[in-house]
């Protein structure tokens, strides 16, 4: 089984559009980047999953993309832009309590409801799509996870 058919795949969604807004700090040592992301209006990133259902973040959001622990950062694997589409739908999943989903053949996206635990899980499936391993999906969701207080 290839990665695509069993996590799906990304289409769209480069060149990425995105603001700086702010910083915040989350400690002495942990600053994290506050930006707002812009679909491209003609080509959006799209999620497709394996059995052709597409996903669709929000046009227009904040995104801290991925808010990861400084020590962590030292770790390319999981730096806050090597899975740049899965943190942004994430964001938008959290931000707007859903994304926007379309089965295949339908002419329109709908918007779809999600709890933060789906987009959590969504999450690690959209690493799968960006061609993280198992062990980076677990740590990514674990951290995710312990940051809302729940593990």
């Amino acid at each position: 089984m290839t990665r695509r058919q069993e996590f799906g795949e990304f289409i769209n969604g480069h060149p990425i559009r995105c603001e700086w807004q702010s910083q915040h700090s989350w400690g002495y040592f942990w600053k994290v980047d506050e930006w707002i992301y812009y679909a491209d209006p003609i080509k959006p990133m799209t999620y497709v999953a394996p059995n052709g259902d597409e996903v669709q973040p929000d046009k227009h959001f904040h995104t801290d993309f991925g808010s990861i622990p400084p020590p962590l950062l030292a770790f390319p694997s999981l730096s806050r832009t090597r899975f740049i589409h899965s943190y942004l739908m994430h964001d938008s999943g959290y931000r707007h309590g859903g994304l926007w989903y379309r089965r295949p053949g339908a002419s329109i996206f709908t918007f779809i409801g999600m709890s933060k635990q789906d987009c959590d899980d969504f999450m690690v499936t959209c690493i799968g799509a960006e061609g993280g391993n198992a062990m980076q999906r677990a740590m990514i969701y674990t951290g995710v996870r312990m940051g809302r207080g729940i593990s």
